[in-house]
């Protein structure tokens, strides 16, 4: 399943797995950061983490194969709602969550 994240500066596509494959047209690996979260039924964050990567798993600058957060409930019974973005920490911009 691909998801397309759209961004002011770039297109994202989302393959989801894993390791997630995300297009992320030439920005450094340091200036982009994937983004899980969890809001409650009011609409506040309960829980946020970051997937991770390295410059090597940065491909010729248009896609990060990272690895996805732990959740913080490890006992988790049944299915959880969490969002995930991307985020350039540069300028704080962000794109519209999708859900994961």
């Amino acid at each position: 399943k691909f998801v397309r994240i759209i961004l002011p500066f770039n297109v994202i596509e989302i393959r989801l797995n894993p390791n997630l494959i995300d297009n992320v047209f030439p920005h450094p690996p340091d200036n982009i950061k994937i983004r899980f979260y969890e809001l409650d039924e009011y609409d506040q964050e309960i829980w946020q983490d970051w997937g991770t990567f390295s410059e090597a798993d940065v491909h010729h600058q248009y896609a990060i194969a990272f690895k996805t957060p732990p959740y913080r409930n490890k006992d988790i019974t049944e299915p959880a709602e969490v969002l995930m973005q991307l985020f350039r920490p540069r300028d704080k911009c962000q794109s519209e969550p999708v859900p994961f």
